[in-house]
């Protein structure tokens, strides 16, 4: 009998870590380096890619993060481009979604915030809306993912807009 209530109270403690456990939430820190392709004409036109880096942080519960991330990406200027190299460190909040029965393995995310651009040249430097969209997998440390990134721009008017591909570390506590 007294095994019995030894072994009913380990039990009991062991699901009550568990459900209690599942009610908080899971924070994750993340870097990535990325490659940028232009996709839009003008972009096109001006610069050959872009190379950056990035880190966020990802906070939430089960399948469903939020996510805040800071980066910049130095987009690389064509030779007859009398602007230079552009510069753009964007500051974006969003959500990242797991799909179901993956084990959060594969996940689609979206984020939106502004974006600074900065060049030698170029008159119409500031601060944008940015926003993407994009999806991505996730082995154990090891994070990678394709983006559909845009930047509101004034000059041309429209949307400036590029292919990014970014792989790191994430790291969960």
């Amino acid at each position: 009998m007294k095994y019995a209530k030894i072994l009913l109270l380990s039990v009991s403690i062991f699901f009550f870590h568990f459900k209690s456990s599942a009610q908080i939430p899971h924070l994750n820190i993340y870097g990535h380096v990325l490659y940028a392709s232009p996709l839009d004409n003008s972009s096109k036109d001006l610069y050959t890619g872009g190379a950056g880096v990035e880190a966020g942080v990802l906070i939430g519960r089960g399948k469903t993060m939020f996510n805040a991330l800071i980066g910049t990406t130095r987009f690389f200027a064509k030779d007859d481009n009398q602007y230079g190299y552009l510069t753009y460190v964007p500051v974006k909040a969003g959500i990242r979604q797991y799909l179901p029965l993956t084990m959060h393995f594969l996940y689609i995310q979206g984020d939106a915030g502004l974006g600074f651009t900065n060049s030698r040249y170029l008159g119409n430097d500031g601060t944008r809306f940015a926003a993407d969209i994009g999806a991505g997998v996730k082995f154990g440390l090891f994070d990678a993912a394709v983006i559909w990134d845009n930047i509101h721009e004034s000059d041309p008017k429209g949307w400036a807009s590029w292919l990014t591909i970014k792989a790191g570390l994430n790291l969960g506590f």
